[in-house]
């Protein structure tokens, strides 16, 4: 599923209108300076702009203003995952593209234009109940932009996904008795803490009354909607806290939801740091240092982002 989402045709479209918010202000601002250079040389007078040039640039410079503040937090690095683009989409559905007082009608008209575009670029796609599940794993956001039928799809989603990976006893670091070297306090304990486990197992094994299968199945279910109340419950931190560290205090408590969350809240939310290690790369692999081994551009490369 993670295959069919592509961060860039979320991140491109306010990148590239953010960027050109930024070429449009320094005009504007810098509009005195221009005209001058401009009418010095006979062969650009031509090319000063009129007041009706002027006044659609402030309408163009009106209808991105919004978007250029967003483009930053997308293209960063830090707790901006691919559960961030349904809460941004919301907020520019509900405040940034929304028609204010003074907009003329070219501001008015972009803003409809760019939200038409946003919108058909997720409506009836695949990728939406990936969106809507890294959604509902962000403590940040939790079901707060999604309606009913979106939780629903959600929870489904989970629920599905975390008893695949129970039956097909995928390993979950998060449950104790499951993580390599816990149990280092001599043999005495590890051999107790065995006995307990198969204790524990054969309990689990009574409560099923020996019927395998689909009553396997129903308790699997049960405990991840066990789990997913309990997360529900919690009180949502805040958009400056790190999503992936929350989870790692949870995870004892939340196993399969934390190994799930784990998964989804790693996809980026655009494309921006790739393109940037891919520009780190290329200053380190230059033509002078062309016969670089490849093992050692990944280790050049780690350290010149991690230092």
């Amino acid at each position: 599923m993670e295959g069919q989402f592509r961060p860039s045709v979320f991140e491109e479209s306010v990148t590239r209108w953010g960027s050109r918010y930024d070429m449009i202000k320094r005009l504007l601002d810098h509009d005195e300076a221009v005209r001058r250079v401009l009418a010095m040389d006979p062969k650009t007078s031509h090319l000063l702009p009129t007041w009706q040039d002027m006044d659609v640039l402030k309408s163009i410079c009106s209808a991105l203003e919004q978007v250029s503040k967003f483009t930053d937090m997308i293209s960063g690095e830090n707790h901006v995952t691919i559960s961030s683009v349904i809460p941004t989409l919301a907020l520019f559905d509900a405040e940034i593209f929304a028609a204010k007082e003074g907009d003329t009608q070219l501001t008015k008209d972009m803003k409809r234009r760019m939200l038409e575009d946003f919108r058909s670029r997720y409506e009836g796609k695949d990728s939406t109940t990936l969106l809507k599940t890294a959604c509902f794993l962000d403590p940040r956001f939790k079901i707060d932009y999604l309606d009913d039928d979106e939780v629903e799809e959600a929870k489904n989603c989970i629920i599905a996904e975390c008893t695949g990976n129970m039956v097909k006893k995928v390993k979950n670091p998060f449950i104790l008795s499951e993580v390599p070297g816990e149990s280092s306090e001599g043999e005495c304990h590890q051999g107790k803490r065995k006995f307990g486990d198969l204790l524990q197992k054969a309990k689990k094994r009574g409560q099923v009354g020996g019927v395998g299968g689909q009553s396997a199945d129903l308790n699997n279910d049960e405990k991840i909607k066990k789990e997913i109340g309990t997360y529900l419950a919690t009180e949502s931190i805040q958009w400056e806290a790190d999503p992936l560290e929350w989870w790692k205090g949870e995870a004892v408590k939340l196993p399969w939801l934390a190994l799930l969350a784990k998964k989804y809240l790693s996809i980026c939310g655009s494309s921006s740091s790739s393109e940037r290690l891919f520009s780190t790369a290329g200053d380190i692999v230059t033509a002078n240092r062309s016969r670089l081994q490849p093992e050692k551009v990944r280790m050049f490369t780690f350290l010149a982002k991690n230092l």
